[in-house]
């Protein structure tokens, strides 16, 4: 797809809205990366997906996993099955350099360009927005149909018992709205797109900054 440079984490699980046994497609819409300009690949948020969010404790995934299901401590068995469950999208697709910076313009309102695409071939019954400063460019672009919660960001003044309640609020009523069209959702693997990404995400493996570091020194030391 035009524009989109990191492919989302697909959960496996995720198509058939495994997150809660109710069948509700949930997207946790992530703002950006960070690193140097040869750790960029297009698989970047499947595999740190599968790293800090399935293979070791991070907060930022920690705190996500608590917040949508309204937990307070998680197994690292139960949060990487959190992850089967779900669809994780980084809305910037552009590396910033460090973890301090911030979007610029340009790339807030790239971003917004290609969001609603992405959005048509995930097919999400609600959208949760995890970034302030992401709303404001985030929000106008997801359609109507679909039921969005934006939050603070997990890293910058995240209060979960402020947050939990209106999470939990949101997603019952997007399962309410599934529940009353009998629970019926499209399909999705019969899209190439769509199962592309899912493949990559089912494919994704561990890549440590230092062996992306390493594969760049080998790919200079060649020229």
């Amino acid at each position: 797809m035009d524009g989109v440079a990191f492919v989302p984490w697909i959960g496996k699980n995720y198509e058939k809205g495994g997150l809660d046994g109710s069948g509700l497609r949930v997207t946790l819409l992530g703002e950006s990366h960070y690193g140097p300009a040869h750790h960029v690949r297009r698989e970047a948020t499947p595999e740190v997906t599968r790293w800090l969010g399935q293979s070791t404790r991070k907060a930022f995934y920690t705190c996500m996993a608590y917040a949508v299901l309204n937990e307070t401590w998680l197994t690292m068995e139960e949060r990487a099955g959190f992850f089967e469950g779900v669809c994780l999208y980084n809305f910037v697709q552009e590396f910033l350099a460090d973890v301090g910076d911030r979007p610029t313009d340009r790339q807030w309102l790239a971003a917004a360009k290609i969001l609603p695409g992405v959005i048509d071939v995930l097919k999400p019954d609600i959208v949760v927005v995890f970034g302030k400063e992401m709303q404001e460019f985030a929000l106008p672009v997801i359609p109507h149909h679909v039921s969005s919660v934006a939050v603070n960001h997990p890293s910058r003044a995240f209060k979960q018992s402020h947050w939990k309640p209106i999470i939990a609020a949101k997603l019952e009523t997007a399962r309410a709205a599934l529940s009353a069209r009998d629970g019926q959702q499209p399909c999705l693997s019969n899209d190439p797109i769509f199962a592309e990404w899912r493949a990559i995400s089912e494919n994704a493996r561990v890549r440590l900054p230092a062996e992306l570091d390493a594969a760049q020194s080998t790919l200079l030391s060649k020229k």
